[in-house]
């Protein structure tokens, strides 16, 4: 049986600013998710649990989807050192995008079938074959999804997010797993990249072999070389979505 227990807010002051605070029952901005993480990594350090022995999975709405949670910025301790990304690097944490509105709303619906294409994991399925390639099928994507062989959907440049877009028809049609890069390149290099790096095993080892890229990505010279880096690591967005591993509940709203 799992021991499972909460993780609530402890020292986070010493990553404030001076009169700054956190109130977890009105929500994080987008800017304040590193300052908890940092909190978070010092309790479980505590309890002798490394980064790199993490999965970290943050379940978002629609609108956030694209955003780059794996380059998070944490602090160092009590803010000594240089700021170190989260899922980048080596030893970094294993970082996982889930959908908020998966597990809400009329998306129950598609749960048993979010279930069922899970089950193709436990198969010998080569990525390859069980990705849909959206670059080439942009008219009927949503056909393609509802086959009961296709578990991912791969990307050359970000989904649309609105409620008739790619991420929007992963939860209509129940499919669990999607890769993206979140720059809109021409760059050849990097799509192939995906492919030959990510999607050319088999199925089950996909998320591990994006983990096992990020860390091996370097740290770039700037914020401003992300933009134009060659490396994989810097643009790849990661959705994988297993349904046995749902919080107990979700209600953000409180």
């Amino acid at each position: 049986m799992l021991n499972l227990a909460p993780l609530s807010i402890k020292e986070i002051e010493q990553y404030l600013e001076e009169e700054d605070s956190i109130d977890l029952a009105k929500g994080v901005s987008y800017e304040k998710i590193a300052l908890l993480l940092a909190d978070y990594l010092d309790q479980l350090g505590a309890k002798g649990i490394e980064k790199r022995l993490l999965t970290v999975e943050f379940f978002l709405p629609l609108n956030l989807m694209n955003k780059a949670l794996e380059q998070c910025a944490i602090p160092g301790p009590a803010g000594w050192g240089e700021h170190m990304p989260l899922g980048l690097q080596r030893n970094c944490a294993h970082v996982l995008l889930r959908s908020q509105d998966r597990l809400e709303g009329g998306f129950k619906r598609c749960l048993p079938t979010w279930e069922r294409k899970w089950k193709i994991l436990q198969s010998s399925a080569t990525a390859e074959t069980t990705f849909v390639d959206g670059d080439r099928h942009k008219i009927k994507l949503g056909d393609k999804l509802e086959s009961d062989e296709v578990f991912g959907l791969s990307l050359s440049k970000p989904p649309t997010l609105s409620r008739k877009g790619e991420i929007a028809m992963l939860l209509i049609t129940g499919t669990p797993a999607a890769i993206w890069l979140r720059c809109q390149t021409t760059e050849l290099s990097l799509c192939d990249c995906l492919h030959s790096k990510v999607l050319s095993g088999n199925l089950s080892d996909v998320s591990r072999a994006v983990w096992s890229l990020r860390q091996q990505t370097p740290k770039p010279e700037g914020l401003e070389d992300l933009e134009s880096s060659a490396e994989l690591g810097h643009h790849l967005s990661f959705m994988w979505e297993n349904p046995e591993r749902v919080p107990p509940t979700i209600n953000y709203f409180l």
